[in-house]
């Protein structure tokens, strides 16, 4: 095995490669292509609107929807992102999500990973699932329930409050 870590490798390994070529990060035993281990310390040590994980750094910013860290966006069809708002199909129904990571494209668009959600809508609830919002580019504990709405989970809550575990999925229903 290749290992990487800290000043004692065996103790407090970081990355393995093995010899069949799995990668861990954060496990010296990967059981697959990509094995990604968490740690606990890793969420609880996340501030107020920030994360981590799969991140993108393309397509613009909007004039209008500007960006800044915690907001819940889409992609457009224009290449920009645009706040997402439960209240519409064409802003949360069957479009990319993700959750600007500072006030610029370049800072990431979280598309998947760990964040946590200073300005979320709602009560946070561990284990639960959240949703985009009524109210534009915001997160919500409580599923959107008018007329015309769009609902679609977006993440879960962790163990830790405020902190979710962000992985849009791609079924929707407009109600």
């Amino acid at each position: 095995k290749f290992k990487i870590g800290t000043s004692t490798v065996d103790v407090n390994t970081r990355l393995t490669i093995d010899g069949s070529g799995n990668v861990g990060i954060g496990t010296t035993d990967p059981r697959c292509p990509l094995d990604v281990h968490v740690p606990a310390g890793y969420i609880s040590a996340l501030s107020d609107d920030e994360g981590g994980g799969h991140v993108a750094v393309w397509g613009t910013e909007d004039s209008t929807d500007t960006l800044a860290a915690g907001r819940l966006m889409y992609l457009a069809t224009d290449g920009k992102w645009k706040y997402a708002d439960a209240d519409a199909v064409a802003t949360s129904g069957g479009v990319l999500l993700g959750i600007a990571l500072g006030t610029a494209v370049s800072d990431g668009i979280l598309l998947k990973g760990s964040f946590d959600v200073a300005t979320l809508q709602g009560t946070f609830a561990k284990g639960a699932a959240c949703y985009v919002s009524e109210v534009a580019h915001r997160i919500d504990f409580t599923a959107p329930s008018a007329v015309g709405d769009v609902v679609r989970v977006v993440g879960y809550g962790t163990d830790t409050a405020n902190i979710i575990y962000f992985d849009p999925s791609s079924t929707w229903i407009e109600l």
